[in-house]
């Protein structure tokens, strides 16, 4: 076999290698809809009216985060947004924590450890508000919380002690919440992995065959009831894992009730509302964060229909449209939407720690109007005739203003039809994005960074001063081209690159302590912990980062560095241009901190070892070193051109500069027939 034909194989089987592992878990069954089982045989009689009646309202809470170590102001506010505003304001009788309780970092940002003091001052906040004597407090494990936990029964797995659910549950569980004639079950599902890694690579969540069977259960038991609220820390996207009848996670809860989860932190601020309608009518709704942005959400069920608001703590008067409903979060197959068409008045939830307050409607372009409370609750009803707004989409406008002056107003489309609107784009590429989508990436990054050199290797051969000769081409253009192709006809060069990426997924990145004391070997694809498997996650985005931040301008600045080496061979006279050698020295630079600055991360999360026997993090500087040392010191021979090709390259102006004499610098840059034939019998 030619050269040629197996740098091309070896690529192309790499190349199929990845798609198919970025598509074999793409397989997906949805779990067949059922009936609604809110609507019941008297539906004409169910219907949100000017009574406050089956109407219910919960809280969401998410990463709170508690912390030794940063931010002593979060447990104050936590502890004040229990006593002043759950217990004193909202009154719901069910609040939902989803995961990140304790934030469980050391004094350092990459150390991790089960910290016992965080764990205590979480209890002692719902001890001292005795907050769980009056609400149900149904709290659940995150990332956080299973930070270097060797397993769910391991002594330092604080959560089974010290949370209000964990001494009841290991896993996942459910409640039913009773009340009017009312069954909504809540089910937490733990999709924390077992054993729990140290950060960074914690970030997913995986459900086993044994706790998907588990989820599955809980699912049948609360089937009976008149609506389900699935919750759990980790968004759905980055959950893995497959029943025996072959349903992703996502499947759990299609056509079924919404999944409320927290994990993205608002991603940075960029989304502060990730919500998203999956394929199968799966409804995700994402929270903020308590830890920093103090968000916190409130719930409604009236009359069969769920609607929500995502508050930030301490801003008053709360506004929550309980009917019409969003028709954003629309759930035809499973909510009763025709009691929107059927109801009589427009129903709000307003919450403010004064007892004064104004509260006005405005329909479309139509005239403001007061709302009138119903007695001393915290509902205010408007009497509407629903017929008027029959066709197509809508917009409410709701505006309150308190006893103290503060005002709060909120706006959305609704429909009677069932219209919906579309989603925004950010929440929905960010909600959908998991680990296939990472492997894809990877693959695609793979062939932009290798593709173009096997097809100049292939479609030129040593024949490369034919690059010169195009029409049209810019003298930037016909620089990278021809140092890309110059790269490509080195084998020394060109085949470790072309197994970087392969051993980047396939081969091992490093050994050191994931788990507490135990020697774990980490691969992309997973990891072995104390004769455990870990399937890997967040560790297919950090192998994009490194194909794009790393090993796609190295192939640049190495190509560079093999054309500066090939002018010195046979343009001996000519001065490379300084702009040129100052930016790929400067590129160089930041690529080597770069990876000194990867590799210290991992000292850092995974002890020395990790370093040591770092093949990846660490074996990448030596990849650097190694290919660009032989870069530099190539011999003349090495380089396999054609006599016009040199002359082509000498009389072009690909290396810009000057030379004492001209004439010299040609000379030297001819190369016989009987030298090339020599070059080519020795490569």
């Amino acid at each position: 076999m030619s050269r040629n034909g197996g740098a091309l194989l070896l690529f192309t089987g790499f190349v199929v290698c990845i798609l198919l592992m970025s598509i074999g878990d793409q397989r997906s069954r949805q779990v067949q809809a059922e009936p609604s089982s809110a609507a019941p045989k008297n539906g004409h009689t169910v219907f949100p009216d000017d009574r406050y009646r089956r109407l219910h309202h919960f809280v969401q809470v998410t990463d709170l985060h508690v912390s030794m170590y940063r931010d002593s102001d979060r447990l104050k506010d936590f502890s004040n947004f229990i006593e002043e505003t759950l217990l004193q304001v909202i009154k719901p009788p069910v609040v939902i924590m989803s995961g990140d309780i304790v934030d469980s970092l050391g004094a350092s940002f990459m150390s991790s450890e089960q910290n016992l003091k965080e764990w205590l001052a979480y209890r002692k906040i719902l001890d001292d508000t005795k907050v769980t004597e009056k609400i149900t407090w149904l709290d659940i494990r995150g990332n956080h919380d299973n930070l270097n936990l060797e397993s769910v029964t391991a002594e330092n797995n604080y959560y089974r002690k010290y949370s209000v659910r964990g001494p009841q549950n290991n896993y996942s569980y459910k409640y039913i919440y009773d009340k009017d004639d009312e069954k909504i079950a809540f089910v937490g599902v733990d999709t924390c992995m077992d054993p729990g890694s140290r950060r960074p690579f914690n970030f997913f969540g995986h459900l086993t065959r044994e706790r998907f069977d588990e989820v599955m259960r809980l699912k049948e038991e609360t089937s009976a009831t008149n609506y389900t609220i699935w919750f759990g820390h980790h968004p759905s996207s980055v959950v893995f894992g497959r029943s025996k009848q072959g349903l992703s996670f996502r499947d759990v809860f299609a056509n079924s009730g919404p999944y409320l989860c927290g994990h993205y932190h608002t991603v940075f601020n960029v989304a502060n509302e990730m919500y998203y309608m999956h394929t199968g009518n799966a409804l995700e709704l994402e929270l903020g964060d308590f830890k920093k942005n103090r968000k916190y959400r409130i719930l409604s069920y009236d009359n069969g229909l769920l609607n929500f608001v995502d508050v930030r703590f301490g801003k008053f008067p709360v506004i929550l449209v309980t009917n019409p409903k969003n028709a954003l979060y629309h759930m035809p197959e499973y909510e009763p939407l025709y009691r929107i068409a059927q109801s009589t008045h427009i129903r709000v939830l307003v919450f403010s720690d004064e007892a004064d307050m104004d509260v006005k409607v405005k329909l479309n372009d139509e005239e403001e109007q007061f709302l009138t409370r119903v007695d001393k609750t915290p509902l205010f009803i408007f009497k509407w005739n629903s017929s008027k707004y029959a066709h197509g989409l809508h917009r409410i406008q709701v505006a309150a203003e308190d006893g103290q002056g503060r005002k709060n107003s909120v706006s959305f489309q609704f429909s009677v039809d069932g219209s919906r609107p579309s989603f925004n784009l950010i929440p929905r590429i960010v909600l959908s994005l998991g680990r296939d989508s990472f492997i894809f990436g990877y693959a695609i990054l793979t062939v932009i960074s290798l593709g173009p050199l096997v097809f100049l290797r292939y479609r030129y051969g040593a024949k490369i001063g034919r690059l010169l000769s195009r029409e049209g081409s810019s003298q930037w253009r016909s620089r990278l081209m021809f140092q890309l192709a110059l790269l490509a006809s080195i084998d020394r060069l060109l085949f470790p690159l072309i197994i970087f990426p392969f051993y980047v997924a396939f081969g091992p990145w490093f050994a050191g302590f994931m788990v507490a004391k135990h020697l774990s070997i980490c691969f992309m694809w997973g990891s072995y912990v104390n004769a455990s498997f870990i399937p890997g996650g967040i560790i297919h985005m950090y192998a994009v980062i490194l194909l794009f931040v790393y090993f796609l301008p190295f192939i640049v600045l190495l190509s560079s560095r093999v054309l500066t080496t090939y002018a010195q061979h046979f343009q001996p006279t000519l001065c490379e241009d300084r702009v040129v050698k100052a930016l790929r020295t400067l590129s160089l630079f930041c690529l080597v901190v770069y990876q000194l600055v990867w590799a210290s991360w991992f000292w850092f999360a995974f002890g020395w070892t990790a370093v040591v026997f770092g093949f990846v993090p660490t074996g990448g500087l030596i990849f650097t070193a190694v290919l660009w040392r032989m870069a530099t010191v190539l011999p003349r021979n090495i380089f396999c051109l054609t006599r016009e090709d040199n002359r082509a390259i000498t009389n072009s102006s690909l290396l810009t500069g000057s030379t004492e004499n001209p004439e010299a610098g040609e000379d030297q840059s001819l190369v016989t027939s009987e030298q090339v034939k020599l070059n080519l019998k020795d490569n």
